[in-house]
């Protein structure tokens, strides 16, 4: 479990599923603004022919019914986490694939 601060509230995620390099799924488990009544998001990562990686990333949700007629104005402010999140694993995966391989896959030259 991890306690997570995002601009407008502080959510409790728990993780489900937690396979390094391969998939990550965790749940919304408490929300400091009540908005949803689930939440989960599922990673999954693939590995490419060309040596990368794709990277799968879902996201549902529910939002609770009495804020349900507040959705089309509550979403754009999911869009923008969203889309700070996906320049965020961007920036990462581009960091990480700047970085020496390992020497166990380093490719010796002869």
């Amino acid at each position: 479990m991890r306690r997570y601060r995002l601009k407008y509230m502080t959510i409790l995620e728990e993780f489900l599923v937690w396979e390094p390099g391969k998939r990550l799924v965790f749940r919304l488990n408490e929300c400091s603004l009540p908005m949803m009544r689930c939440f989960v998001e599922n990673y999954l990562l693939t590995p490419r022919p060309d040596g990368g990686t794709d990277l799968r990333w879902e996201v549902c949700y529910t939002p609770n019914p009495w804020i349900g007629f507040l959705h089309p104005l509550i979403r754009p402010m999911f869009a923008g986490d969203f889309d700070r999140a996906t320049n965020n694993l961007r920036v990462l995966f581009e960091r990480l694939a700047a970085l020496p391989a390992p020497a166990s896959r380093q490719v010796a030259r002869t």
